[in-house]
């Protein structure tokens, strides 16, 4: 017997926009992560941490997403947001040049590598990466 457990992500999904724009005759172009409430229809850009990218990985069911983003150094972080999506914070490297997460649970504890190639965990909301090698 199979048993699926659905989980209510109060009607948030995740995506991502990519915009297109003409500069000083130079194409630019960003992707954002997007938060996108399927009850108001509202869209939430969830924005970066200074660079032109960022894409969502996870969403635990406070609405709390966590991705990757490009800083203004062109290095890429992992990042987690406050519930609904709300804000963005680095949660760093641990001294590698880019941080990928994987997951995120109910607490808001994120799991990812790092540049080193090592497993981090995080504490609840993003706090305190912890190397797991």
């Amino acid at each position: 017997m199979n048993i699926h457990r659905c989980y209510p992500l109060r009607n948030l999904i995740l995506g991502a926009v990519l915009t297109v724009g003409f500069a000083s005759s130079a194409l630019a172009q960003e992707l954002r992560a997007v938060l996108v409430d399927l009850n108001s229809k509202e869209v939430t850009n969830l924005g970066t941490l200074g660079g032109d990218l960022s894409y969502a990985s996870g969403i635990n069911d406070l609405g709390q997403v966590v991705g990757t983003s490009s800083t203004d150094k062109g290095q890429r972080h992992a990042f987690i947001t406050g519930p609904n999506g709300a804000g963005m914070t680095d949660l760093g490297t641990l001294g590698g040049d880019f941080s990928y997460p994987n997951g995120i649970n109910d607490a808001g504890q994120v799991v990812g590598q790092n540049g080193n190639g090592y497993a981090f965990i995080t504490g609840p909301d993003g706090m305190g990466m912890l190397d797991l090698n």
